[in-house]
């Protein structure tokens, strides 16, 4: 008993403890998914998109520029193609040593409307250099003719290149020009990108606010369709939290139609096994509960039977008188015995409800032994007990059971009827065998009548008041009845007394 006790402690401690973890783990789990999953999803995703359209507008935005400035040097190309032409025919058609600086000037100006771009021109012949644009300083004069695309074009090797000033851009080609096949100078156009720098950097700045754009839309995008995730997961936390506080429902679902879906559909089969298994232990303590309730009840009757006969003994002259108290003590306390046996079965069993061990029984005899058990603590209420009874009966009975019944009748008449007598009667009605036990007291009312009626196994044993009426007696005697496939009977009134009918029936 004292094991089994401990087993019901333990399963109570464990379901326990297995709420509490539950509770902890889903609300720090399920907290940390509704504040980081959504966030973290975004930052990744953001992390991830960012990079690749800040390389697509750079991407972009170079290959355009690239173009452009491919563009300007295919004109260029052509523009120093018709320059040399040009001066190739102007000096063989002036068939002179040398061209004097005055000549050059404007010459160049010529050629530097003719393209429409600032052009600078060496003429190797006594070193003039002439600029379309601006007069030039001896400083600035060295600095051209040591320009290493200069050098480059007196060496007969047409190059271009792009150089910056400060934040401006400027596409250079330098190339050689002759007379009659002989080279007599050195040419440079130069081609501003203002136009280009400032598409260039418009494109850059539309090509941002459309990546800004991009990115505020795909952020909304993402955190809508990232709702569509966290959410479920949010109600399934919901979900499990309610079931960590033993409130959940059946009706709970998730329709995400994904894994989410099938998660939750799994958690509502666990949480189903879980309350079936809670319910489950809920009854077997019940049960448990029950059986204890109902055996430490029916030890009472043996128990105030040997303690009666035994304080007798010691008052009995004769010794007759003594083997008679001495033999009900005897078969008291075997009978005590045992239902203390039975405790130890059904706890090694792990059943908690009664087993009947039928024999041929003297019923007749069962009455009379009764009485003379509870004779002793009749007569201390000053209670007269009486037997009617027929021809010996025989009936297949659990012998053990029925003397409980019948102890219990009787014990609940003497305790609180309040009545001068007790009849018991056995005898044959049709194709039953009745015992009848009736007191002449106080009776029972309507209400708790209807209470002692219901069945041994919904019994509330909390709800039993034993001071003001019948206690678990009866409740236990309906039962025992029951499995015997009998009944009790009770017909009462408040002031006539109450009739107690034990009904078999004959197979």
């Amino acid at each position: 008993m004292t094991c089994t006790i401990y087993i019901l402690t333990r399963v109570g401690e464990i379901q326990r403890e297995y709420q509490d973890d539950l509770r902890n783990w889903l609300s720090i789990g399920c907290r940390e998914m509704r504040t980081t999953i959504k966030a973290k999803f975004l930052r990744m995703s953001l992390l991830i998109i960012m990079p690749v359209l800040i390389l697509i507008i750079l991407f972009t935005v170079f290959t355009i520029d690239r173009y452009k400035l491919l563009n300007v040097k295919k004109t260029l190309l052509n523009d120093s193609y018709i320059l040399q032409v040009y001066l190739n025919q102007y000096l063989s058609s002036n068939r002179k040593d040398t061209l004097s600086e005055k000549e050059l000037y404007f010459l160049n100006h010529d050629l530097s409307r003719m393209v429409r771009l600032r052009s600078q021109i060496l003429y190797l012949q006594g070193s003039i250099y002439v600029d379309s644009h601006q007069e030039l300083s001896e400083n600035d004069r060295q600095c051209f003719i040591s320009d290493s695309g200069i050098q480059l074009a007196a060496e007969n090797k047409k190059n271009y290149w792009i150089k910056k000033e400060n934040r401006d851009r400027f596409f250079l080609i330098s190339f050689p020009f002759y007379c009659d096949q002989k080279l007599v100078g050195v040419m440079r156009l130069t081609y501003p990108l203002h136009d280009e720098d400032v598409f260039r950097d418009r494109l850059l700045i539309v090509l941002s606010i459309v990546c800004l754009v991009v990115l505020l839309v795909l952020g909304v995008l993402l955190s809508f369709f990232t709702g569509q995730i966290v959410t479920p997961l949010t109600k399934l936390q919901l979900a499990v939290q309610d079931f960590a506080d033993g409130r959940f429902s059946d009706n709970f679902k998730i329709n995400s139609g994904d894994e989410v879906e099938e998660l939750a559909l799994s958690f509502t089969k666990m949480a189903a096994k879980l309350n079936e298994l809670i319910e489950n232990l809920k009854t077997e303590q019940n049960k448990q509960k029950d059986f204890f309730n109902y055996m430490t009840h029916e030890f009472r009757t043996p128990l105030t039977t040997i303690i009666g006969y035994a304080d007798l003994l010691n008052k009995m002259d004769s010794n007759k008188e003594r083997d008679e108290c001495l033999k009900y003590i005897t078969n008291e306390s075997r009978r005590l015995l045992r239902m203390v046996n039975d405790i130890l079965r059904y706890s090694k069993l792990n059943t908690y409800s009664m087993e009947l061990e039928k024999r041929d029984t003297d019923l007749d005899q069962l009455l009379r032994e009764s009485i003379e058990i509870m004779r002793y603590k009749a007569g201390k209420y000053g209670i007269e007990l009486n037997l009617y009874s027929e021809k010996p009966v025989i009936l297949k009975i659990d012998r053990d059971k029925i003397k409980e019944v019948i102890l219990n009748i009787i014990d609940n008449a003497i305790n609180h009827s309040k009545t001068e007598k007790v009849d018991i009667r056995l005898y044959r009605q049709n194709k039953k065998v009745v015992v009848s036990i009736r007191d002449y007291g106080q009776g029972i009312s309507a209400e708790w009548l209807e209470r002692i009626r219901e069945r041994f196994s919904g019994f509330n044993f909390d709800t039993v008041n034993t001071q003001s009426g019948h206690g678990f007696g009866l409740p236990i005697s309906d039962k025992i009845m029951e499995l015997h496939g009998g009944r009790l009977l009770i017909r009462t009134s408040e002031h006539g007394g109450t009739t107690v009918f034990i009904l078999f029936n004959l197979e």
